[in-house]
């Protein structure tokens, strides 16, 4: 999406991205120009203008995945953020950072949320596991949330090629339990 200023002040946009939009309920994607909408009131959601000009408008709640152009955003519908606490997003959009066995998606949520749940992190890491859709922020205990999706075995060979793994070196953990399973 582009957006342009006119004179006067007024804010025009346009469609410019060409993407897909993937349902939840459905395993066909739909291609077509996507752009994020904010509804007056109803939510948040995706647009799509098909080649044919038929547009269709799918609210976030009905969206698993859309893609523009370079960015990729996989759409998480009330997600807790931290086990057992009330931090939680209605919608979140997050990227995705590595996909196979665990999927990995990285959330950067607004400077209040981040600051509420744990200070200086820029972003908050995600773990899906593809098969049976169970979906785990690494915000808390990250050792057990690992030990759900991971086998042990794989993360003590981890750390012994690389020494002590902090909250940074997850990402290439994870990219590499994938890498090892295919």
């Amino acid at each position: 999406m582009m957006t342009v200023a006119m004179c006067g002040g007024s804010v025009t946009t346009v469609w410019a991205q060409s993407g897909y939009v993937w349902l939840i309920d459905e395993d066909s994607v739909r291609r077509g120009e996507v752009r994020e909408f904010f509804n007056d009131g109803k939510g948040r959601g995706v647009e799509i203008k098909r080649w044919n000009k038929l547009q269709e408008k799918y609210y976030f709640n009905r969206v698993r995945e859309f893609a523009t152009k370079r960015d990729t955003f996989r759409v998480f519908n009330e997600l807790q953020l931290a086990h057992g606490k009330a931090y939680w997003m209605e919608v979140a959009l997050a990227r995705p950072v590595c996909r196979g066995k665990t999927n990995l998606y990285a959330l950067r949520p607004t400077t209040y949320v981040m600051s509420t749940i744990w200070g200086n992190a820029s972003e908050i890491l995600i773990l899906e596991d593809p098969e049976t859709g169970e979906v785990r922020p690494l915000t808390d205990n990250i050792t057990e949330v690992l030990l759900d999706f991971i086998p042990p075995e794989e993360i003590e060979g981890f750390l012994s090629k690389h020494g002590k793994a902090e909250y940074r070196d997850l990402r290439s953990l994870i990219c590499t339990f994938n890498a090892n399973r295919r």
